[in-house]
């Protein structure tokens, strides 16, 4: 326990990056033995480190027998090392050390709404923001629809706004960063969700009539062991309530799994250079959790006369695992964030004929490529 004390910063220093060197370098999650193997060259490395590093910059040696050359040394590595980090972001990595094909699937980590910035809620704006302040796209004399959601609604909003510029309807975004519309529901680092949401429900409640489609990501806020579960799901039920009291059409949209090993692009990449093809990667949904989640769904749906539009299967297919492709394009953008690809692709085929259109241009997957 000592020497493990001893090390105990260079541990800490070497082991993240150790990890997300060994991530890059192999698709597939670690085995028992590799794992082993790899704690063992992390306590080697950190050993290294402080033996031939960190001892000698402190105590003097051979090659710093001065504070003085040791201030002056380390100086030096610190400052080349900070420029190495600042060219290699600037230049974002060694793209030419890439394929084509690599760069490529990258490139879909950009796949991401254009309006984020303009129109999705930012958290340290939520709570001063009033439902006027929200952006709005298409014509009044339109069908009126909201997204209501956290950041998983943005790129849905950003696929309808693209119908609604065509005059078929008019689309309010009401989507904020880490925070359900849930009513009374509040995020423990994040307090201001709350008074957002209430402002926001209050603003719709009093509007004119509309069809608001309430998303939010249900793998983790509605997912077992989740503190507070059961006050997200109360959340969403009242929510729902309230605003089918004031005459609006809800639709509940489910939700979708999240790929739990890193941002999607980065892991198609991966399949790429170690000559895998992307079109066959795909990775586990719990099917567990999405049961449940659908079950609570569908079940607040029906106890308020609202509509519960199922997602998965458009997003996923319908397996046991879920694939990572659509049209040629990633499905996400991160790890569980649509991009606007499968956005286009969900509107299209699941929202757009909920509500009463059909066979939008705008809609089309391959829509403003």
């Amino acid at each position: 326990m000592v020497f493990v004390g001893l090390i105990s910063y260079s541990l800490y220093l070497w082991h993240w990056p150790i990890i997300v060197f060994v991530r890059h370098l192999s698709p597939d999650p670690l085995t028992t033995l590799q794992a082993a193997l790899l704690a063992i060259a992390t306590f080697a490395i950190a050993y290294a480190s402080w033996r031939y590093v960190e001892q000698p910059l402190r105590l003097g040696g051979v090659l710093w027998p001065t504070s003085r050359l040791r201030v002056r040394y380390s100086s030096v590595i610190v400052c080349s090392l900070a420029f190495m980090g600042i060219t290699l972001d600037i230049g974002n990595g060694f793209p030419w050390l890439q394929s084509k094909a690599v760069l490529a699937v990258v490139d879909d980590e950009g796949d991401r709404s254009p309006l984020r910035r303009r129109c999705h809620i930012a958290r340290a704006d939520q709570g001063r923001r009033a439902l006027a302040d929200t952006c709005v796209f298409g014509s009044a004399s339109g069908q009126h629809v909201v997204v209501l959601g956290d950041s998983h609604g943005a790129e849905l909003s950003y696929a309808l706004s693209e119908v609604a510029n065509e005059g078929l309807l008019q689309l309010r975004q009401v989507t904020a960063s880490g925070c359900p519309p849930a009513l009374g529901f509040t995020v423990d680092d994040h307090p201001k969700c709350a008074r957002h949401t209430q402002n926001m429900v209050d603003g719709l409640a009093d509007g004119p009539r509309s069809t608001i489609l309430i998303t939010a990501h249900y793998f983790e806020w509605g997912a077992p062991g989740r503190p507070h579960r059961d006050a997200f799901w109360l959340g969403i039920e009242k929510s729902v309530a309230t605003l089918r009291r004031s005459g609006h059409d809800v639709i509940l949209l489910g939700g979708w799994p999240p790929h739990t090993n890193g941002p999607l692009p980065h892991a198609l990449a991966r399949e790429i250079r170690f000559g895998r093809s992307i079109e066959d990667y795909s990775f586990p949904i719990d099917q567990s959790l999405a049961s449940s989640i659908d079950d609570n769904l569908r079940q607040i749906a029906e106890r308020h006369h609202a509509r519960y539009l199922p997602l998965l299967e458009a997003i996923c297919g319908g397996s046991s695992q879920c694939r990572s492709m659509i049209h040629g394009q990633a499905i996400y953008f991160d790890r569980d964030h649509l991009s606007v690809s499968a956005a286009r692709q969900v509107v299209g085929d699941i929202i757009l004929p909920a509500i009463g259109l059909r066979g939008v241009a705008g809609a089309h997957p391959s829509a403003g490529k």
